[in-house]
């Protein structure tokens, strides 16, 4: 993940949305990356999230804006 406020890392971690994450596929779990992280990382206002997949060789890029996500 990358966080852009410098404000929002504390001693426990991060504190707030991050601004980017990048997940990449287990094998096994793919439901919970594409779409139960998404929904969460989406209404938690991460600005964007890439899910790479290693077995397809394929990245999926979500910029979330306020409302839609595209």
């Amino acid at each position: 993940m990358v966080i852009c406020d410098k404000n929002k890392i504390t001693e426990k971690g991060c504190s707030g949305a991050p601004d980017w994450v990048i997940e990449i596929v287990s094998p096994g779990n793919k439901p919970m990356d594409y779409f139960t992280k998404l929904l969460k990382y989406w209404t938690a206002n991460v600005r964007k999230y890439w899910i790479v997949d290693p077995v397809k060789e394929m990245v999926t890029v979500y910029r979330f804006e306020k409302e839609t996500m595209d």
